[in-house]
């Protein structure tokens, strides 16, 4: 006679919800759990069950999740895995968090570092600085974006809407990630057209003086002499980003290196 395994019977008990001590209320319907499982694999759901009075039955509230992913990561707390999609590896990514699950957390990021590209480096760059202390997310779309660094501007989607990176999320990239004197140039323009977005995000003129503004604290990371001679004429000069002399220094460098 061929028996189940163990990880079978939990997930058949939690697919069954037989015995049952605990419900949730998501998106308006109702997902049965066994506390004794919750409280072995969440710290924080521990802690919270032993600060609730006892009751035969629990019955709990969770907001802004649809119940399909919330059914995913009750499924990983009682089998130690689930489906890892681009659709759900964030809604999951914050209960592993919320909820103190490390190897969770570990199965998004490797998720994650497998699907980087181009068009969604900066969304999972958001990501890594989000959790900076617990994961290398941020230094792992740091070491890539070089390479792709031509085909990749400083925005990330956002319900159907592009929207430009943070300002810490930029200071970080101009501080922190290695690039090489071929790609300053290239990525100057990126850094500029990022603070663009920014004043038509915020509603504001992209004057050079409200560009400047927003560009003050990142300037000086920028390697001006590497930066091309139509550059430094047109987007430095024509928006006053450097003083007199520091322009002429820096234009002339960079016409001697070309």
């Amino acid at each position: 006679m061929k028996t189940s395994s163990l990880l079978q019977q939990l997930q058949q008990s939690f697919d069954s919800g037989e015995d049952y001590d605990m419900t949730f209320i998501v998106g308006g319907e109702e997902i049965h759990a066994h506390g004794f499982i919750l409280k072995l694999r969440s710290p924080f759901m521990k802690e919270k069950l032993m600060r609730m009075p006892l009751k035969t039955s629990l019955r709990l509230q969770i907001k802004n999740v649809k119940p399909h992913d919330f059914k995913s990561f009750l499924s990983f707390l009682y089998t130690d895995d689930c489906e890892v999609t681009v659709t759900n590896v964030e809604v999951l990514l914050n209960f592993g968090h919320e909820w103190s699950v490390p190897s969770l957390i570990e199965k998004c990021f490797t998720f994650i570092e497998n699907q980087i590209d181009e068009t969604n480096i900066m969304h999972y760059a958001e990501l890594g600085l989000k959790y900076l202390n617990s994961n290398g997310l941020l230094s792992k779309c740091f070491s890539i974006l070089p390479d792709i660094l031509l085909d990749v501007n400083f925005v990330y989607q956002k319900n159907g809407e592009w929207i430009p990176i943070s300002y810490t999320l930029v200071m970080k990239i101009v501080k922190e990630c290695e690039r090489s004197d071929m790609l300053e140039d290239a990525f100057f323009r990126k850094v500029f057209d990022w603070a663009k977005r920014h004043c038509d995000r915020q509603g504001i003129n992209p004057t050079p003086k409200n560009l400047k503004y927003f560009l003050n604290e990142i300037l000086p990371f920028i390697n001006f002499e590497h930066l091309r001679p139509v550059t430094m004429a047109t987007i430095v000069r024509e928006n006053d980003l450097l003083p007199a002399d520091d322009f002429i220094d820096y234009l002339c460098k960079s016409i001697v290196k070309s």
